[in-house]
């Protein structure tokens, strides 16, 4: 995927379903595009096609009486056929409905706590072989984005779910280790996004993935599309956790990013969303003035952004623009009554309204001037 392609998708962090799609349409397209014709110099599992005639309507029995009647056969099943399918590259265009088998099976078993956990500690253990192992890059993700959906405990309707605590320690080790894939990450990241946005048990664990969020906000290596949607989604992740963190810790980052003229127009997009979702407070030792000067920066630079299109000859984009501003106003909404707020909205509010229509460029120089 090309960084223009890529610039092109809009990130919504404070819709947790469009975050999880972002996530999943990105990894969909790494997949499609691992490298399918070296297929042969991956590793694949042999699988065990007889297991299942013969063993799986015996693991069934267990889930329906909440048993593990026969520890030997529920492995066996699991391990011989049930997850090597996920390394063969024959199987790459099932790897989706793979895991979405694995989702509803668990499902299934939310109140058969003794086979859902074994299940659970199973999964963790295959599908950690396959993110480590010379599999196919597609295989690697998949079981990334796997274990990342995992729960401790699995409900139905509009209910939470409690996220495995293991599969945390695994995701927040995925993203710390530099023989890693970055795709690989990209799919961590994914999972912890969606652990963030969850109750946590701990509170040490919450503590842990807002470190790591705030670790890669600093890293403002933005090379290759991967690195990124990392930092974007570390972005998305302070935003999902709510907290302004130790001394504004969150905030601070936020808004160096959302500040920053040499950060990508997406990762700085995300950050003002997060921003959106976290309640400002003057104790938290972060100045308004230095959010809003940050968003002054960042809907400037979005003005720069289509009068340089213009002069490509390019046509100034209405979506890029109506993003931006919106994403800006909602963090604005949350910054109080200040007056560099109030000063703030209103070019900005101007600047949203002609998003609607079809701006010109002397509109948007005048706009910007008005952002100085």
């Amino acid at each position: 995927m090309s960084a223009k392609q890529l610039t092109s998708l809009r990130p919504v962090t404070n819709r947790l379903v469009s975050l999880f799609a972002l996530g999943l349409v990105l990894a969909g397209v790494l997949c499609l595009f691992a490298g399918r014709a070296f297929a042969e110099s991956y590793t694949e599992d042999p699988v065990d096609e007889g297991l299942k005639r013969t063993a799986q309507p015996a693991v069934g029995a267990m889930g329906r009486d909440n048993k593990i009647s026969d520890a030997q056969v529920f492995e066996k099943y699991f391990t011989n056929y049930y997850f090597p399918r996920w390394t063969v590259s024959a199987n790459l265009q099932d790897l989706t409905a793979y895991r979405k088998a694995l989702r509803n099976q668990l499902i299934s078993l939310k109140d058969k706590n003794v086979v859902h956990e074994a299940l659970v500690k199973q999964s963790l253990e295959s599908l950690t072989k396959i993110v480590k192992g010379n599999y196919h890059p597609a295989s690697r993700v998949n079981a990334m984005l796997a274990i990342g959906e995992l729960n401790a405990k699995d409900v139905s309707g509009s209910e939470s779910p409690t996220p495995s605590p293991e599969a945390l320690a695994i995701l927040l080790a995925t993203i710390g280790d530099k023989d890693q894939l970055d795709a690989v990450k990209v799919a961590a990241w994914v999972g912890l996004a969606r652990h963030a946005a969850l109750p946590f048990e701990k509170a040490e664990a919450k503590k842990q993935v807002l470190d790591a969020a705030l670790k890669r906000i600093s890293e403002s290596d933005e090379s290759t599309p991967d690195k990124v949607w990392m930092r974007l989604q570390a972005a998305q992740t302070l935003g999902a956790l709510r907290t302004a963190g130790e001394n504004g810790a969150a905030l601070h980052k936020l808004a160096e990013l959302i500040g920053d003229e040499k950060s990508s127009l997406l990762s700085r997009t995300a950050a003002v969303e997060a921003l959106s979702q976290i309640k400002y407070e003057e104790s938290t030792g972060v100045k308004v003035d230095v959010l809003t000067d940050a968003l002054r920066a960042f809907v400037r630079n979005v003005c720069d952004r289509e009068l340089a299109e213009v002069k490509k000859s390019e046509p100034i984009s209405r979506r890029r623009i109506k993003t931006c501003t919106d994403a800006a106003l909602a963090a604005l909404g949350g910054l109080g009554s200040a007056k560099s707020v109030s000063a703030l909205q209103e070019p900005i509010k101007e600047l949203s309204t002609a998003a609607e229509k079809e701006p010109s460029e002397s509109q948007i120089e005048k706009i910007r001037e008005k952002l100085k």
